[in-house]
């Protein structure tokens, strides 16, 4: 059966509006106008029709950064918590995401790959579909820890990273590392050799120490901004190098508070929506203000952020749906833009461009529909209803 769906479609470059997406085994078969779809409509005698009216009908967002949400962590290693956690992304929008871990030790974080793998390779939770994993330390300069664990914060091993890369049995996408602490050049370059992209995060890297990473492969900036030097006009740091570079691709946590948005829009006009990946960070999605102990750490939780008991971020409540919405009403970012940041770069990063990321023929049936307010109203996964919300 085939499935259309009418609405403003959300390309790359523009809105297209009064326009339908034609979905037939799990991918885009048509984007055209409703006219332009007529004749289909009327030689077909067995689809079904889902108006959308004036909502945005987008290509399924994909975060790159998620730590865990209101029901649990990625670092508990169980399939409750990682359920709950694509269940919980699914309502922000997300059709995909990278389940992210958080700096440990290397035994716990094996186990974490190993038991996490299982939900990596199966679509039976309905939800957001897990796209592999973000291994976020435990190679992280300990003066940049930010609110990771800094006493397993250590320096790059080629014989530890290789044990990790084994335990993620091909599921590894990215891996966040300080590439100034010693060895971490060598490493990047194995990373690369993987197919695994090497992000700096957590560094405490000068501006050459950046460069000579990028040199070796280093494509990607963890969490930009955050857990890392800040722009001075005499001792740029990293930032500046990843913000130069055309090929490094910039994480930003668009929650208004991990990057103000008059920043984001400054790197908005400098880096360009190709090279810009929103993403949530998020570890307490839908957690209502308190206190609480998650994997092994005491988390402060207010109706904006999420902070360890000294005043650390200690990443967000945010879900994919706001961070758009602070893009365009807050740092003046255009719409289609903002959403290739949300999907397309995302897609491109991952490896994924040529299926996901954009409503083009041929690819995944991955769609997001929000409305104007960016509520979610509905989530399609491989041409699949996963949510949708009730008028």
């Amino acid at each position: 059966m085939l499935t259309v769906l009418f609405g403003n479609i959300v390309t790359p470059f523009e809105i297209r509006e009064n326009a339908g997406l034609v979905i037939e085994n799990g991918r885009i078969s048509t984007v055209d106008t409703i006219s332009g779809l007529q004749n289909l409509i009327d030689r077909v005698p067995n689809f079904q029709v889902y108006n959308f009216g004036h909502d945005l009908i987008m290509p399924g967002l994909i975060d790159l950064h998620v730590h865990g949400c209101a029901a649990g962590d990625v670092m508990d290693g169980s399939l409750e918590s990682m359920k709950a956690l694509t269940q919980t992304a699914l309502t922000g929008g997300a059709t995909g995401l990278l389940l992210t871990t958080r700096t440990s030790s290397i035994e716990h974080l094996t186990d974490v790959l190993h038991a996490m793998g299982a939900l990596v390779d199966s679509d039976a939770d309905r939800a957001a579909r897990v796209l592999g994993f973000h291994v976020e330390g435990p190679f992280i300069n300990p003066k940049r820890a930010g609110g990771q664990p800094r006493q397993f914060a250590c320096s790059p091993d080629l014989g530890l990273v290789e044990s990790i890369v084994e335990a993620g049995k091909g599921r590894i996408r990215i891996m966040t590392l300080a590439p100034e602490l010693p060895n971490g050049l060598p490493v990047v370059k194995y990373l690369v050799d993987q197919g695994i992209t090497a992000s700096l995060g957590h560094s405490d890297a000068t501006y050459e120490e950046a460069v000579s990473a990028i040199n070796h492969g280093l494509s990607h900036f963890t969490h930009a901004f955050n857990a890392m030097p800040p722009l001075h006009h005499r001792t740029p740091g990293a930032l500046a190098a990843g913000l130069l570079h055309p090929r490094v691709t910039a994480e930003l946590i668009a929650d208004g508070i991990h990057v103000h948005p008059a920043v984001l829009e400054l790197v908005y006009k400098l880096k360009g929506p190709d090279r810009i990946a929103l993403v949530t960070d998020s570890t307490a999605a839908g957690l209502a203000p308190g206190r609480y102990t998650r994997a092994g750490r005491e988390l402060v939780v207010d109706d904006r952020t999420v902070r360890l008991p000294d005043g650390t971020l200690a990443g967000s409540k945010l879900l994919l749906n706001n961070a758009l919405k602070v893009c365009v009403q807050e740092a003046r970012i255009p719409l289609c833009d903002a959403v290739r940041m949300a999907s397309t770069t995302p897609a491109r990063v991952l490896g994924m461009g040529n299926k996901k990321g954009a409503l083009l023929a041929g690819f995944d049936a991955d769609v997001t529909v929000l409305s104007r307010d960016f509520s979610v109203r509905a989530v399609m996964v491989g041409g699949q209803f996963r949510f949708q919300r009730g008028e």
